[in-house]
């Protein structure tokens, strides 16, 4: 019989006299809960601003932060935030006594020792949390360029890409060189080439480096590089080419090289010369750059067929200019001075969009006024185009925007997307 009641004896007691036992151990070291929060607390603080810290490290190198982090972050501060509420020391104080402090508030402190040591457990499983990956490294820029499209949508234009595609599908050309004078649209041809052999799935990656005329190696690696997602581990031009030479080895690689001026020495680089893995795609202004390369191909760019010219400027300035009587001479004026440029096309149109005929009016007279001066690669009308969105730019503000703008992109400063982007921009901000 004792040992049939003995185990149900046991059970009504945990049942009944344990959570009793628990209660009052609440109600009488309520104090003690309450300080044992507080020191767990100012730990997870200090865990809090060390992870903070690394946070902002990886940041600052454009890492990506750990969603688990950030999760573990905003639970910190959801936490503080409760217990700097509930637990003030004047709000502990009042819950703790009533009768203007004369006398104990039991029910008070209960739950003042319940909320503690509920707010505790919290407090030690985030100081528990295992946050051993605080970033992880940014996925690399990819090329190509979402904007394309705006002035390739010509037979002139669609015949090269054709050709070009097929000279990257072969296995005999190594150097595929894109040659036309400034503004004549290179960069933004190759962004269409580069997206349809993305589209196609004819290299496994794509890398690129905008050269400048003060040839810098050791940049041109880098942007190789970072294209590839590759860490230069290596100190000096010929170690780093080492490295990338075996990175672009291993796979179909497309590299883009953007706005070369003169020759340059691939294999000093460190891109190797082998056709069936790595083709280099090179837009340039001089069609005599990579002559010793026996295996380049060049396709040369020309201005807009007249035809051709009027839809581009029709498209960006709107359609209304063709029907208007009185408008469309000037128009036809005003775009001949682009000469067939879709640079000065596109920056001329996109300035001159939903303007009234007077401003049409006035800037044919700028046009026409003689330009004195030289801007080395650059065609006097394509400079007139500039100078006139700027001019038609209202407010200082929109005018400082585009020359912020055109500073930081000097690297593109030959492609007519980056003006026309640029000027749609302050264009925005004048309106404000």
């Amino acid at each position: 019989m004792e040992a049939i009641i003995s185990p149900i004896v046991k059970k009504i007691a945990e049942y009944s006299v344990a959570p009793v036992v628990r209660q009052f151990c609440c109600l009488i070291r309520y104090k003690s809960n309450v300080a044992h929060l507080t020191n767990q607390v100012q730990h997870l603080c200090n865990k809090r601003d060390g992870v903070n810290m690394e946070v902002e490290r990886a940041r600052d190198a454009l890492m990506r932060i750990d969603p688990g982090v950030e999760s573990w972050l905003e639970e910190v501060r959801k936490i503080m935030d409760e217990k700097e509420t509930y637990f003030k020391e004047e709000t502990v104080a009042k819950k703790a006594t009533c009768c203007n402090g004369l006398f104990p508030n039991l029910n008070g402190r209960y739950s003042l020792g319940r909320k503690a040591k509920k707010m505790t457990l919290v407090v030690d499983n985030l100081l528990a949390r295992d946050l051993a990956t605080i970033a992880h490294s940014a996925p690399h820029p990819e090329v190509g360029d979402s904007s394309s499209g705006r002035i390739i949508d010509f037979e002139s234009r669609r015949s090269t890409i054709r050709n070009v595609m097929e000279a990257l599908k072969g296995n005999q050309i190594s150097v595929i060189v894109i040659c036309g004078m400034g503004g004549i649209g290179k960069t933004t041809l190759v962004g269409e080439v580069v997206n349809k052999a993305r589209e196609e799935r004819i290299f496994d990656e794509y890398t690129m480096a905008v050269v400048t005329e003060t040839l810098d190696l050791s940049k041109i690696q880098r942007d190789v590089a970072e294209y590839l997602g590759l860490p230069l581990k290596e100190e000096g031009l010929e170690a780093r080419a080492g490295q990338l030479r075996k990175r672009l080895s291993d796979t179909r690689v497309l590299v883009v090289l953007d706005n070369v001026w003169t020759s340059l020495d691939l294999w000093k680089i460190g891109i190797p010369s082998c056709p069936k893995s790595c083709k280099v795609l090179v837009t340039s202004p001089n069609q005599d750059v990579f002559n010793e390369e026996e295996t380049r191909k060049i396709f040369h760019i020309g201005v807009l067929p007249e035809s051709d010219a009027w839809s581009l400027f029709k498209k960006v300035a709107g359609g209304y200019i063709e029907s208007d009587p009185e408008l469309r001479p000037i128009a036809e004026q005003i775009l001949s001075k682009c000469e067939g440029l879709p640079v000065a096309i596109w920056t001329l149109g996109s300035a001159l969009r939903q303007k009234n005929k007077a401003i049409w009016k006035n800037a044919l007279g700028l046009l026409q006024k003689p330009f004195r001066g030289d801007i080395q690669g650059m065609k006097k009308n394509v400079y007139q185009a500039i100078r006139l969105s700027y001019d038609f730019l209202e407010s200082k503000e929109a005018k400082s925007c585009f020359f912020v703008v055109l500073c930081i992109s000097k690297k593109h400063l030959y492609t007519c997307r980056r003006f026309g982007d640029t000027w749609a921009r302050a264009r925005a901000l004048s309106r404000h």
